[in-house]
């Protein structure tokens, strides 16, 4: 299986279930399934609870402008250590 879509094909219409997805419900599941998945992994996986308890899952799984949710996770992963203060002190980078 190559794509999505042969994994539609070929496993999901063969699912016994009235209600199986269409291939762009699928898709789009998948999708939002990535999203979640790396901002746990870039996080931890209680960000889900958090993401979940604010009920902004929605919010999340809908924000496709661009790479923001790629990036946040990135950030996570590897946060930008060039500022002279420490996170939890006031002030900002200046630069």
């Amino acid at each position: 299986m190559r794509s999505l879509r042969d994994v539609y094909d070929q496993v999901i219409v063969k699912l016994r279930d009235a209600k199986i997805p269409s291939c762009r419900t699928f898709i789009e599941w998948n999708s939002f399934g990535c999203k979640f998945a790396s901002l746990a992994e870039g996080g931890t996986v209680y960000l889900l609870l958090i993401i979940a308890g604010l009920d902004l899952r929605w919010s999340l799984a809908k924000a496709s402008h661009g790479r923001v949710i790629w990036e946040v996770a990135k950030l996570l992963r590897a946060p930008d250590d060039s500022c002279e203060h420490p996170p939890y002190s006031i002030g900002s980078c200046s630069h």
